[in-house]
């Protein structure tokens, strides 16, 4: 367990998932606050955010990959 416990917080230290959280955390927030200004009125709205919310998402794992694949190609 101690093992999974270390890799873990090796993995939560690197910098590449720092970013790619902020990221994530960045667009996320842009679309709430976007929602809370704007008027949400029936489903169409929440799927509007729960799209935006998955691009989000996309694009920072689409981040953490490219920054992986450049590392391995300049090594």
């Amino acid at each position: 367990m101690k093992k999974i416990i270390e890799k873990v917080k090796a993995f939560c230290k690197n910098d590449v998932v720092r970013r790619t959280a902020k990221t994530f955390i960045q667009a996320f927030g842009g679309v709430l606050l976007a929602v809370n200004v704007a008027d949400v009125n029936g489903l169409d709205s929440v799927k509007t955010i729960i799209i935006s919310a998955f691009s989000a998402g996309i694009c920072a794992v689409w981040n953490y990959i490219k920054v992986k694949i450049d590392e391995k190609l300049n090594k």
